[in-house]
């Protein structure tokens, strides 16, 4: 048997030569392997039950799991044995929300027993001990305490952090950090053209992450992209916060945050505008994204509720999650009732949350993709990182406050504030003040998210009248962060109806070959008001990307 596996093993295809996840397609998605036959696939999607609620693995792409008998066996025999023991618990009498818990954390631990795990039982591995006499697995130590060292938590790394530096070959576009307190930095960018659009864009960020998703390698600029349209662009910059701002509140993020942030842009634009701007002229276009959408929009909601002044012209959500019946994760983690037994005093105690727990957190909901993956290929098969700057930023994570946190679960992800029936005297004027939105909007999902399911953010259709909505290719960033100029993915585009269910609105939609950013441009173009002569704040506080930005 030992010399038939090692003769099919060696005469395999160089797809099978090759070294298994030298890249990762997209923070949070599918790692690039070996190309698997069609059967191949559909065959582990077949043994999958219906209790995994989140996407497939891609465990046995390499052609040796369907070619050759041993590693079939071993295949189907696990695959079997994994879903009737899935199928126990699915059947099992028990409250909904308690049961797809425990079909998770099941699913968890089986999937850390598949064979592709192990040395012995996994193709590519043997295959490459056989080629290197067992050097993969000396390289595969050496990986696992460097990583040991400096990720105590012992999940695989994605990238290789020492490949990149702030401000010299990521988030590298010139600017000037022109207002800053506690909570954030406001950066605007120097103009490449030498006039610009009467109304500026303002970028807000996820306070999950730091701001320069927008600003990655040059290729992958959102920002860049933006200034190259003749378009003013200011982004706020969160602050890395530590123990000693343990007390700021959801509050202090909307109003010393975003509402402080728009009124700076606001101001200094207006400054450099000729007298007899139209009202129009004299407003700023947002474009916020995930968990900054959401604060966002609360913020603007509050300000029509209360029908206060709010210089927002055009707005562009960036899956930024809606109705959060639809990100169910976060019951995997999380009780209501533990959340209610914490008091505020405790939390300010407690600080500040590490940023990296929530990559861990969402590297779990795809353990078949983000983590086992990345074991095998780091110390299995002795692999060196990829370099992937938007891999760079996932792992680069700012620190959380702990009382905010704690106020944005309970308002959004227990209490949906925004679409709950039945609310508090908080929800029932957020409602209230969603029903005044008039802005023109324009929203964006991905349709492989694992954290921010699209239909999420299509809720936002059953809200406001005047409402574009696409549906982009891939997932949570990699589908956001597409420049045109690389010709990758798709995006679905389409009229909604009202009343119309997300699946409907997808059935019907036209499919296109591309990027977004096209799309969204036009639909922009609309909103960005003459040209003036392109300027930059009379001051400035330091360089971009700030001090805020590479905080550690």
């Amino acid at each position: 048997m030992d010399k038939d596996i090692h003769n099919r093993l060696s005469s395999g295809s160089p797809a099978q030569e090759a070294d298994a996840g030298k890249g990762r397609e997209e923070a949070g998605t599918a790692t690039k392997g070996h190309p698997a036959s069609q059967h191949a696939q559909q065959t582990a999607a077949n043994k999958e039950p219906s209790a995994s609620f989140f996407a497939k693995d891609r465990r046995f792409l390499d052609p040796n799991w369907e070619e050759n008998s041993f590693f079939q066996s071993i295949k189907e025999q696990y695959l079997t044995y994994q879903s009737n023991v899935l199928q126990f618990f699915e059947a099992a009498d028990a409250p909904p929300a308690d049961k797809k818990k425990t079909l998770f954390w099941v699913k968890f631990f089986l999937d850390a027993c598949s064979p592709s795990n192990f040395p012995f039982t996994n193709p590519a591995v043997l295959q490459k001990t056989i080629a290197q006499n067992g050097e993969n697995f000396i390289n595969g130590i050496k990986n696992f305490w460097t990583d040991f060292i400096f990720n105590p938590y012992l999940v695989p790394p994605l990238t290789n952090t020492e490949s990149f530096e702030l401000g010299k070959n990521i988030a590298t576009t010139k600017g000037s950090i022109v207002f800053q307190n506690d909570i954030f930095q406001l950066i605007q960018y120097d103009p490449v053209l030498k006039h610009t659009h009467k109304s500026p864009v303002l970028l807000i960020p996820s306070w999950i992450n730091k701001y320069y998703l927008f600003d990655l390698s040059q290729d992958n600029s959102f920002v860049k992209f933006n200034l190259a349209q003749g378009r003013t662009v200011f982004t706020l910059s969160w602050a890395n916060p530590t123990k000693e701002h343990c007390d700021f509140s959801m509050h202090d993020y909307l109003e010393a945050g975003i509402n402080t942030a728009i009124d700076t842009t606001y101001k200094i634009n207006k400054e450099h505008l000729p007298p007899d701007c139209a009202t129009k002229d004299m407003t700023v276009n947002v474009i916020a994204m995930c968990v900054g959408g959401t604060f966002f929009l609360a913020k603007l909601a509050e300000a029509c509720a209360a029908d206060e002044p709010f210089p927002v012209g055009s707005v562009t959500l960036l899956m930024a999650p809606l109705d959060f019946r639809f990100l169910e994760w976060i019951n995997l983690f999380i009780s209501e009732p533990f959340l209610q037994n914490q008091s505020v005093g405790c939390l300010e105690k407690k600080g500040v949350l590490l940023g990296e727990i929530f990559t861990k957190i969402f590297c779990c909901l795809r353990a078949n993709d983000l983590i086992w993956p990345n074991y095998v290929e780091r110390y299995l098969l002795g692999n060196e990182l990829p370099s992937l700057d938007f891999l760079y930023w996932n792992h680069d994570t700012p620190r959380i406050p702990l009382k905010m946190l704690f106020e944005c679960i309970n308002n959004f992800f227990f209490k949906n504030q925004f679409f709950a029936q039945k609310t508090d005297e908080f929800g029932a004027f957020l409602q209230e003040g969603l029903k005044k939105i008039k802005n023109h909007m324009f929203v964006f999902g991905t349709e492989r998210d694992h954290v921010v399911p699209w239909e999420s953010c299509f809720s936002a259709a059953q809200i406001f009248p005047n409402l574009k909505f696409v549906l982009g290719g891939a997932g949570h960033i990699v589908g956001c962060i597409n420049p045109p100029h690389k010709h990758k993915y798709y995006y679905y585009e389409n009229t909604i109806k009202k009343g119309q269910k997300a699946e409907d609105w997808r059935s019907s939609a036209n499919k296109k070959q591309g990027s977004w950013w096209t799309t969204w441009n036009t639909w922009q173009q609309q909103f960005d008001g003459g040209e003036i002569a392109s300027y930059m704040a009379t001051s400035f506080l330091e360089e971009a990307p700030g001090s805020f930005a590479k905080q550690r």
